[in-house]
């Protein structure tokens, strides 16, 4: 009879542990809930697949937050772009990633280095992570700074061949032989989105006068023109049968007129119906 009651005790308390370990797992150490198993991380950057690394090589020249679906996943990527002269260096941080559903909210932190000085540019010049499932519904927030808006690419990104800081151009490159008409294209966010260009032959005379393209404002925005011309009578080199010109990309102050964020492209033109 002793011998069975003590079973029955030693039973008993075998459970009565079992169920304690049990809430010990559930609950956690001192009466805390297990962390959540994070949905976002930093990937090994000499794992990246080559589209990735390709996208944060294009991306290094804008100041932007972007999103980038691939496989299962979503490549979140913050770059700072070129920074003004004298800014300081700072670090960029995407600090945390919080799911609503299938949407995800972005928040950044752009923080000054206590060792930076003036005119050294970004300590890290973006910061790459990635979350763990796919999403197109992404909101950037910087982390304490509610009005500061993180910029959106608008359109598709493609190699950058010449720039300044608010204008990247993708088309023409730089010494390239063009028939008329040739396409301009790249990002811009500039003053009401509109991007002027002019094209000029050797010697700053218009060969096309000032025109037009719309990119955006606030955010990087596509420009594309079709650029007509027309090369005066003596232009065309005879040995080379082609011109020397200028393209010129820039934006125009509402305050002075004056041209800003110029970039100079240098082109060969070929005469009309070449």
């Amino acid at each position: 009879m002793k011998g069975k009651r003590f079973l029955a005790v030693v039973t008993t308390v075998a459970v009565l542990a079992a169920l304690v370990g049990i809430g010990l797992t559930a609950v956690g150490v001192a009466g805390c809930r297990p962390k959540a198993q994070s949905i976002w991380s930093r990937p090994d950057p000499a794992g990246l697949p080559d589209e990735v690394r390709q996208w944060v090589e294009m991306s290094l020249p804008l100041d932007a937050g972007q999103a980038k679906n691939i496989g299962e996943g979503t490549y979140l990527l913050l770059t700072s772009g070129p920074q003004p002269e004298g800014a300081a260096a700072e670090i960029l941080d995407v600090a945390r990633v919080t799911p609503g559903g299938q949407a995800i909210t972005v928040t950044v932190k752009y923080t000054p280095t206590p060792s930076g000085t003036a005119g050294s540019g970004p300590a890290r010049p973006y910061d790459l992570v990635l979350v763990s499932f796919a999403t197109t519904d992404v909101t950037w927030v910087v982390d304490g700074n509610p009005n500061k808006h993180v910029m959106q690419v608008l359109d598709p990104l493609q190699p950058i061949v010449a720039e300044s800081r608010w204008i990247k151009l993708f088309t023409p490159a730089p010494g390239a032989t063009l028939s008329s008409p040739f396409t301009m294209s790249g990002l811009a966010s500039v003053f009401e989105g509109t991007v002027n260009f002019r094209v000029l032959d050797a010697s700053g005379q218009d060969i096309v006068p000032i025109g037009w393209s719309t990119g955006a404002m606030g955010d990087w925005g596509l420009f594309t023109k079709d650029i007509e011309y027309v090369l005066p009578a003596g232009l065309v080199d005879p040995a080379s049968g082609w011109a020397e010109a200028t393209l010129e990309v820039f934006w125009i102050s509402a305050e002075d007129g004056a041209y800003g964020g110029v970039i100079v492209i240098p082109l060969r033109l070929l005469p009309p119906g070449s």
